[in-house]
């Protein structure tokens, strides 16, 4: 099974602008002139003020007033530019270069004309903003999205989904069916909402749905008001807006979160059949008497307690009946109001060795014989996020869900799946600073790994190429990865050393940034005790044993007996869970995946707050880690508190807008309080106190991650106000600049706290490369390794230059629009559009050829990267011909891995060459015949 998440289409992003009648669009050409204006002038006010912190340095040392004029001089130069674009600033301009000899400052006029400047933009700026604002207002009604907003600057790409293809958008196709809104200013997209709009041909869009990741960047997706009622039932499995308001509605973001599901990035799930699924409550248990700490949500007053803790087992989990013959994994399904994890286990064998009782009833009541009916997918109800509103008489809800699903020709889908290999994955700095108290040599140790590999860079070829992805543990190479596979000398080129450059950068960065590589650190899916499960289901077990016990996990990436240290992000308090891994001849014969399976005994789904619909886990088996979060985890239990519960509303469009205004009032929130827990846990002073204060931020953060569907938000106490402010006030700490990439400026001093030790720890030395490969030879990227260059080359050649000096602002201009979320598919697309601009100058092989003598032989050029993201495919393709001996059969262009002596085609084509020779001397020995007939008669 195989999802191949790797086709994309392309539709347009943009924002409330993009609305604007002539009135505003002159109103907001003027606010952006001004904006610029403002921006220029800070140009100017920034090195007149680093200039008279200079010069009042100058000044307190010695009456050097040569050295003073220089710098006047200097300055001068730099701002008489400006002199010509701001003639308001003109008198500013000239008062800071005016040296009053006697007070030995500057005019005591500068500070007050700088800030009458600046208070000029502000206001100009604020008045055109009203202005706006008014003529927003004055113009009520159903808006036109303006023709030059669809323009490639504003094209995205996104993944094939569920709704792209019920759209029919095809790979590689640009759509107008679909369009993402960004929400800039509240008043335009208040009249979006609430009236739609229309596209220049008078094509009507409405709002469709936004998802969690749309909500924190206030996206929306609209469609096509006509394209839409062709799809709605396909989409919603038949079930309309007006019903679910019949049943008094819904939670608004919750609704918008579930609709959302068919834009996932996914493929078909190939061979689903609805007949044979059925889906059944979820199994919940209550552990009793468990130690938590308890925080009041109204007074903030933390308190350990003991008491009953209830635990949704299997919160987006299902199981699935293993295929014989195949590679059974896990994998994360969508269909419509559908998601979560699908795990395989045979439960059909469970039943027959168990001697279980195979009848199940659904969540509605209906009674389903599972070995008769040939079940293949068990869902549990918290995967069908919809299901009271598909209610039916007489018990019918599933069959009425089915029936709907195949007359409307619904999709199921699969959007990600266990992965094939495990490569080691690196720490976080969330993660490490929770561990506070930890011993400079521990850490030592801990970075061990990653200090020796930076060190190797430069002298190791294996640590090269496992640093470029070019090693076998990588089984997605790109292009270059790939050629350097095949000839490894090419490690010796200029370009090449330029990549691992970058790349050494950037593991130091990532390094003193908390990554650290750490041996047999993995990140797979969390899975629940399914054998409890069917105990649950098929034996009316209400409190099964299961596999697990309590402190015991089962994950067959380690050995039997070792403890882990299993985690998940967001790590904001200590969430590290040290467990011991089972493995033992009952899970080895019902665990057949690589996840890492949880014991229904356990708090560890309350201390690390996950479910099991996909979430994944970060596992450190490490020895010295283990035993280090062991000493931490010390007193430390669950965190425990109520969170309001989502309210149902009548699902409008007015009360949509209400509701993800609302939502994105509240987003930046997130990241802000993630921020005052870093600060607080690298203050250099972390005792119960401190303690405290994060646990209240963990709890503050979970209140607004849930606040979109909720709209409930804790007020904090003043009391907490004031604790946090000793905090709030200082910067983010030292290695943000290397986690954020932040200034100097921006960051605290350093101090000795976990994560900033780093950066002494981490080394950061010149890289000297020395031979450890034989010689490099261009030609070999070459399929004509004599060709030389011709006149009409130029015309090539002359295209790179441009393509590869424009790429920049391109991307640049991309990714501001998308997100650096999308950045890799970004790349991809622009490199995709510059081969295409290659391609009408000459076919992809000789263009390859003039671009590798130009840039290899003429010109030597480290910047090669546009060639290798355009023609890399190309460039391995000739290095399999030049050094591996592969051939290219001459009828269907296949490759001939391991060719014959003068093969040139492949054994297919030359079968059917054989079959037309032997037919063509049949032919000819039959006209033979015929004339020897003819003239013997």
């Amino acid at each position: 099974m195989s999802t191949g998440l790797d086709k994309q289409i392309y539709i347009y992003s943009v924002d409330t602008s993009s609305f604007y009648n002539k009135k505003e669009s002159k109103l907001n050409e003027q606010l952006l002139e001004c904006r610029g204006y403002k921006s220029q002038l800070e140009e100017i006010v920034r090195p007149l003020k680093q200039f008279r912190t200079e010069i009042n340095s100058l000044i307190k040392k010695d009456d050097d007033y040569n050295r003073y004029y220089q710098k006047v001089n200097k300055l001068e130069k730099k701002l008489n530019k400006y002199n010509e674009k701001f003639e308001v600033f003109r008198d500013l301009i000239n008062d800071y270069l005016i040296f009053n000899e006697k007070s030995y400052q500057f005019n005591i006029n500068k500070k007050s004309l700088l800030h009458k400047s600046e208070q000029y933009l502000i206001t100009c700026e604020n008045n055109l903003e009203v202005a706006l604002d008014k003529a927003a207002s004055e113009h009520r009604g159903t808006r036109i999205l303006r023709a030059d907003a669809l323009k490639n600057s504003n094209l995205i790409s996104q993944f094939e989904s569920s709704l792209t293809r019920s759209l029919g958008i095809k790979e590689d196709e640009t759509s107008t069916d679909i369009i993402v809104v960004r929400a800039f200013r509240y008043m335009i997209f208040e009249d979006l909402m609430k009236n739609g709009f229309e596209n220049e041909f008078g094509e009507r869009y409405q709002y469709l749905t936004s998802s969690a990741g749309n909500i924190r960047n206030k996206k929306s997706i609209w469609i096509k008001t006509k394209v839409y009622n062709k799809i709605k039932n396909k989409l919603m499995c038949g079930l309309s807006i007006k019903e679910i308001n019949k049943h008094g509605g819904m939670n608004l973001n919750k609704y918008n979160a579930y609709t959302a599901l068919c834009n996932t990035a996914s493929t078909p799930w190939g061979g689903f059949d609805i007949t044979k699924a059925i889906v059944v409550p979820d199994f919940t248990t209550t552990i009793k008497d468990a130690e938590v700490d308890y925080i009041d949500h109204e007074t903030y007053d933390i308190e350990p307690r003991e008491m009953d803790i209830e635990i949704n087992h299997v919160d987006g989990a299902g199981m699935y009946l293993p295929v014989e013959g195949e590679e059974n994994k896990s994998f994360q399904m969508r269909m419509p109001f559908f998601k979560g994890l699908m795990i395989p286990f045979s439960y059909d064998k469970f039943i027959e060795i168990f001697n279980g009782n195979p009848i199940l009833k659904d969540i509605y009541g209906k009674e389903h014989n599972v070995v008769e009916k040939g079940i293949k997918y068990i869902f549990t109800e918290s995967q069908f996020k919809m299901a009271k509103f598909f209610e039916a008489p007489n018990n019918e809800g599933w069959k009425r869900y089915q029936k709907a699903f195949k007359k409307y020709g619904c999709e199921a889908s699969i959007c990600k799946e266990s992965a094939d290999t495990f490569e080691d994955k690196t720490l976080n700095y969330q993660v490490l600073q929770s561990l506070n108290e930890m011993k400079t040599e521990q850490i030592e140790m801990l970075a061990s790994k990653t200090v020796s590999e930076i060190e190797g860079i430069g002298t190791d070829l294996e640590v090269m190429k496992r640093l470029i992805g070019a090693d076998d543990s990588n089984k997605k190479k790109n292009p270059f990865q790939r050629a350097v596979e095949i000839y490894p000398q090419l490690i010796n080129d200029t370009y090449s050393r330029e990549v691992i450059k970058d790349k050494k950068n950037s593991l130091v960065k990532s390094a003193r940034a908390g990554k650290l590589i750490i041996d047999g650190t993995k990140r797979t899916y969390i899975a629940p005790d399914l054998f409890a499960l069917c105990e649950w289901l098929f034996l009316g077990i209400e409190v099964p044993n299961g596999l697990l016990n309590n402190g015991e996990v089962s994950c067959r990436l380690y050995d039997d007996g070792k403890k882990l240290d299993v985690l998940r992000s967001p790590h904001n308090f200590r969430e590290h869970c040290v467990r011991l891994n089972v493995r033992n001849e009952d899970v080895n014969e019902w665990y057949i995946t690589n996840d890492i399976y949880t014991s229904t005994k356990d708090l560890i789904s309350k201390q690390l707050m996950f479910d099991v619909d996909g979430d994944d886990s970060l596992i450190v088996s490490d020895p010295l880690a283990v035993s280090v979060a062991e000493e931490h985890m010390m007193g430390i239990k669950p965190l425990q508190y109520k969170l309001a519960s989502a309210n149902k509303e009548e699902i409008t469009n007015e009360n949509l807008y209400k509701a993800l205004i609302a939502a994105y009032s509240k987003a930046p929130m997130i990241g802000s309080l993630a921020n005052e827990i870093c600060k607080i846990w690298n203050s250099g002073k972390v005792g119960q106190e401190e303690l405290d204060l994060i646990r209240i931020l963990c709890f503050e953060s979970n209140a607004y991650i849930d606040f979109a569907k909720t709209l409930w938000s804790p007020e904090r106490p003043q009391e907490i106000m004031d604790k946090l402010k000793t905090y709030s006030k200082k910067k983010v700490p030292s290695f943000f600049k290397y986690a954020k990439d932040k200034k100097s400026k921006q960051v605290e001093s350093i101090n000795n706290s976990v994560v900033n030790q780093l950066n002494k720890i981490i080394p950061n030395k010149r890289i000297h490369f020395e031979k450890v490969v034989g010689d490099f030879n261009f030609r070999e990227l070459m399929s004509e390794k004599d060709y030389e260059l011709t006149e009409v080359d130029q015309k090539i050649i002359q295209l790179y230059i441009k393509e590869n000096k424009n790429k920049t602002k391109v991307l640049k201009d991309q990714i501001k629009n998308q997100g650096e979320m999308t950045k890799k598919g970004i790349e991809l697309q622009v490199y995709k559009d510059i081969r295409k601009k290659f391609l009408q100058l000459g076919t992809a092989r000789h263009v390859t050829d003039v671009l590798i003598k130009y840039l290899y032989e003429q010109q030597d050029d480290k910047h090669k990267q546009t060639l290798w993201f355009c023609f890399g495919w190309e460039i391995v393709r000739n290095l399999q011909w030049n050094i591996n001996g592969i051939k290219e059969c001459k009828e269907c262009h296949v490759v001939i891995e391991n060719p014959k002596q003068r093969q040139v085609r492949c054994d297919e084509c030359q079968k059917e060459r054989n079959k037309e020779n032997a037919r063509l001397r049949k032919q000819r020995q039959r006209e033979k015949e015929k004339m020897s007939r003819s003239v013997a008669v």
